[in-house]
């Protein structure tokens, strides 16, 4: 006989103690042929229904189907059958972080539409005539900026009554020009265009852009070999070549160019490592010459503009020109206009702009650079995350708790991949994220089979 508190203990610690005295649960209504429900037959479907250890024997089924879906994903990846999809969803990620704003060190001077008519541009061949670009540059000059580079090609010579503005050419070594090369063994690298005719080599930076194949910029080439045959010789960007005018300035221990055994730019404690063949999302593209990523600074605002007429109608204040880098640049209709991976069209002036804003923010304000992991890193990360995913598909064993288990992991995946990519690591989200629907599914079709 047992006592009245013992019976009162038993009650609350037992399924029926929920409701003592009761074993079954009170219906309104039911089938005379259906098994009346208990309170026992409910806990068995509750656990049923929640996750459970997976045996050893599971766990080795998953671990080999993860290593098996990991090798066939990194084989994929490298015939390049992903690499649309990969910079995709780099894109989405990238139009995803706030803008950092401007770059006070950048000043940008635009040729407009407007700009094309006034009175200085009578005589001009391209966007900006003699008289204008001597009238620019002495305005300039007389606020001290730390370099000017042209962006506008000029391959004509300077008309012989401005003397002043050809020994400008010749002997200002803050001035640097643009050309365009043809790199060695690319014949699509286009036309070559010459520097202008009074600047010597050593003050000319090509300005060749590498778009993807999809039509969007996001290298960086810092510098290249040049064919024999192009009118171009510069092997260093105008872009790299206005950041260390720059740099030079500011740091002392910043060397002209250094490039270390691996072939990679180091500018003081910075490395700027290129991207080599068959490296990260990057499978199936030419990677010559010392290439880099782009981590672009803002969507379009880069840099403070003022236009060609306010600059020579000297409407500037001081202290927006003072120990600056002056870039000027066309934005009219006959301008090339790039695409970013925030969506934005830009001219090449400012696209030159975020190249230098990047080198400048690296050295001097540590601001990250975008990199990738190597191989065996990747091909770990990958896996991870298929074996992950197969291991908690078998902690359960309904269809409806398995595909919110799989959603939620894909929500992890990409939260992390968004954190990494501020810090400056591009990691592979689209591949791991089909290996983990490819391990996932596999497991629960094997499974099935199975039982």
């Amino acid at each position: 006989m047992k006592c009245f508190f013992c019976r009162a203990f038993e009650l609350l610690v037992t399924p029926s103690g929920l409701y003592p005295c009761a074993s079954w649960l009170p219906v309104l209504c039911q089938h005379p042929s259906a098994e009346p429900l208990t309170w026992i037959g409910l806990r068995e479907i509750t656990a049923a229904n929640s996750p459970q250890l997976p045996s050893l024997s599971r766990l080795a089924r998953v671990l080999l189907t993860s290593l098996l879906v990991t090798g066939v994903v990194m084989g994929v990846r490298s015939l390049g059958w992903l690499q649309f999809w990969e910079w995709k969803a780099f894109d989405h990620l990238m139009q995803l972080r706030p803008p950092e704003g401007r770059d006070s060190r950048l000043l940008v001077v635009e040729v407009t539409e407007a700009d094309l008519q006034l009175p200085e541009q009578e005589d001009r061949k391209g966007s900006l005539a003699d008289g204008a670009i001597a009238k620019l540059l002495q305005n300039l000059e007389s606020y001290q900026p730390r370099g000017i580079g042209l962006l506008i090609f000029r391959d004509f010579p300077i008309e012989a009554q401005f003397k002043q503005l050809r020994d400008r050419f010749k002997s200002d070594n803050r001035f640097l020009a643009i050309c365009h090369a043809q790199e060695l063994g690319n014949q699509d690298s286009g036309e070559s265009i010459p520097r202008p005719p009074e600047l010597p080599k050593k003050r000319q930076g090509f300005d060749n852009i590498l778009p993807d194949p999809d039509g969007i910029v996001r290298r960086h080439l810092l510098s290249m070999n040049v064919s024999a045959t192009s009118r171009c010789s510069a092997e260093v960007s105008i872009s790299l070549l206005l950041a260390l005018r720059y740099l030079e300035l500011e740091e002392k221990n910043i060397s002209p160019l250094d490039f270390n055994s691996e072939g990679n730019l180091q500018l003081g404690q910075v490395i700027f490592e290129r991207l080599k063949a068959s490296m990260g999302a990057y499978q199936r593209v030419d990677t010559g010459g010392t290439q880099i990523l782009i981590n672009y600074r803002s969507p379009t605002k880069i840099a403070e503009t003022v236009s060609l007429a306010d600059v020579l109608a000297d409407k500037l204040n001081p202290e927006v020109v003072k120990d600056k880098i002056i870039l000027i640049g066309a934005r009219h209709v006959n301008s090339k206009y790039f695409t970013t991976p925030n969506g934005e069209k830009i001219s090449g002036v400012m696209l030159q702009a975020q190249m230098i804003s990047q080198i400048l923010s690296a050295v001097l304000n540590q601001r990250s650079l975008i990199k990738f992991w190597s191989g065996w890193k990747e091909g770990l990360w990958i896996w991870s995350w298929s074996f992950v995913g197969g291991v908690l598909v078998v902690c359960w064993r309904f269809r409806w708790y398995q595909g919110l288990v799989g959603v939620g992991l894909g929500g992890v995946l990409y939260g992390v991949c968004y954190y990494l990519l501020i810090q400056g690591f591009w990691v592979p989200l689209v591949p791991s994220a089909l290996a983990i629907v490819a391990t996932s599914g596999l497991v629960i079709v094997g499974f099935q089979e199975k039982r």
